[in-house]
């Protein structure tokens, strides 16, 4: 249960707003690039909708590392029970690539434009 709390508290923090936020870290640079793409997009310039669809791709798999597996690994879980969740994991991301490849090459200009004012209050450095 302790490494499970500790988890919690770390996946716990304050923005610079001083809002309770869950989350996790990520690369600097995924975070870079994601916010130089949402600046553009709020730019009204065109972005390579490839890269940001792999940027995307990135930050799920970081998530669901971080909140599948890193959180799999704080439990008591036999060697069966683990492999389950490895295969879940994975079954998770591979699905969420599947989304994403169908979705951000699909989006309007107006979309993205949606996407990048919201999501860029969620990344920061």
């Amino acid at each position: 249960m302790k490494q499970s709390i500790e988890f919690s508290e770390r996946s716990s923090f304050k923005d610079a707003a001083g809002n309770a936020r869950v989350g996790e870290t990520l690369d600097a640079s995924l975070v870079t690039n994601l916010k130089h793409n949402y600046a553009e997009i709020q730019a009204g310039n065109e972005v390579n909708k490839a890269a940001l669809t792999e940027l995307y791709k990135q930050f799920a798999e970081a998530t669901v590392r971080h909140f599948m597996s890193d959180f799999n690994k704080t439990l008591d879980l036999g060697m069966i029970k683990r492999k389950a969740a490895d295969i879940g994991a994975a079954a998770v991301i591979k699905a969420v690539h599947i989304a994403v490849d169908k979705i951000i090459p699909n989006l309007t200009k107006e979309e993205l434009l949606v996407l990048a004012e919201y999501h860029d209050t969620l990344f920061h450095h």
